[in-house]
């Protein structure tokens, strides 16, 4: 089949005009449609059969193959207050032959009921009918009403830090989380360590408690009180936490109704959401149990786009890596501390130094931090 798609003159219809209210049956139409190995078009001119240069538009065509043979659906959408006539069939099969379509290929969709007699006129060569029906959000049960598109950030944070050596030192002891390499210069951290299995997704995303015991570079050593110490082992307690944004949208449910028999021979189900820039409320749940009764909660369809692992953990007050501009304020804080112009801001919190804006969590890592800029 020869054929050319050739879009409209581009416009923007009036609202509430026939063909504003043509387009949105043939979107719905054509949405309805859309599958593998199938291709969808609307508003496809195809050219006369006889040769005169006619062209025909049809408002919906659907192409396939089947054993290597091209098939072609034609879809005509009608969206009008006034019932389908006799008449229109009429039209619409003069149509498919002009441009070479079987008439059993063609599909009638309307928003308005048909006459009996073009119903009779459809069936009786060949071409099916349907009615466009939609239920409305105002409509729906009020279970069905709202739909809910759900983004889960998983946050791991470090509780609790456990390294062995050979020497007797107390946990909290810094050089203990310090690693070096054989210049004797810092390139590495316990949570350094933790950050490489999170981003490497060597951990679960299931929120709770979970252990991580860490792999050792052969070339990292630690130095205690100038001292060369053997590792034996380090371990890390963490919590991953679901951090969850939640955007409302409405629903809209379409079916194509057979115009004879009244069975549903098509329905969706369309979910829109308004995406607009800006600050949204974000959740926060530590373990699965509680996570699935606020999903369970919302009266709706529920989307759950997927878990996405945030680019960094938590340690104490800050998001490790560092930032620079959290280094900067905790270099800052410690230094008017020392100098004795406020008192100890320990322990620092995270609101103070990170802030409660969950983007800080995207910041650039601080250049000159050592595992950043030459790890071992």
């Amino acid at each position: 089949m020869s054929k050319r798609k050739r879009a409209r003159k581009k416009y923007t219809a009036p609202k509430g005009s026939m063909r504003a209210k043509g387009d949105i049956v043939e979107e719905i139409a054509a949405s309805m449609h859309r599958m593998s190995g199938v291709a969808v078009e609307r508003n496809v001119f195809l050219p006369a059969v006889d040769g005169s240069g006619r062209e025909r538009e049809i408002d919906v065509l659907i192409s396939s193959n089947v054993s290597g043979y091209p098939v072609h659906v034609a879809v005509e959408c009608k969206n009008q207050k006034e019932p389908i006539e006799v008449g229109d069939i009429g039209e619409f099969a003069d149509k498919l032959k002009d441009v070479g379509i079987p008439v059993q290929h063609g599909i009638y969709i309307s928003t308005s009921k048909y006459r009996s007699g073009a119903i009779l006129r459809a069936k009786g060569i060949g071409i099916r009918t349907f009615l466009l029906e939609e239920t409305t959000p105002e409509s729906l049960s009020e279970s069905v009403q709202q739909a809910f598109q759900s983004l889960i950030y998983l946050l791991l944070t470090v509780t609790k830090i456990q390294v062995v050596n050979n020497v007797d030192r107390t946990e909290g002891d810094w050089q203990m989380l310090i690693f070096r390499d054989k210049t004797n210069r810092i390139c590495g951290s316990v949570p350094d360590l933790v950050w490489q299995e999170w981003l490497s997704n060597k951990v679960p995303k299931e929120l709770g408690s979970h252990t991580l015991d860490l792999t050792i570079p052969d070339d990292w050593v630690q130095v205690v009180d100038g001292e060369t110490v053997q590792v034996l082992g380090a371990r890390a307690e963490t919590q991953i936490t679901g951090h969850i944004v939640t955007l409302t949208g409405s629903v809209r449910h379409q079916m194509l109704v057979d115009a004879s028999s009244q069975r549903v021979e098509r329905s969706q189900l369309k979910a829109e959401f308004n995406i607009s820039s800006g600050k949204y409320p974000v959740t926060t749940f530590s373990n699965e149990e509680d996570l699935e009764e606020f999903i369970r909660a919302r009266e709706g369809i529920h989307i759950s786009v997927g878990r996405f692992r945030l680019p960094r953990i938590r340690l104490g007050a800050l998001y490790w890596p560092p930032s620079e501009s959290t280094a900067r304020k905790v270099s800052r804080l410690m230094q008017d501390f020392t100098e004795g112009k406020i008192p100890d801001p320990r322990p620092l919190s995270l609101a103070e130094i990170e802030g409660t804006d969950m983007r800080t969590l995207w910041k650039s890592i601080w250049k000159e931090y050592p595992f950043n800029k030459k790890p071992c």
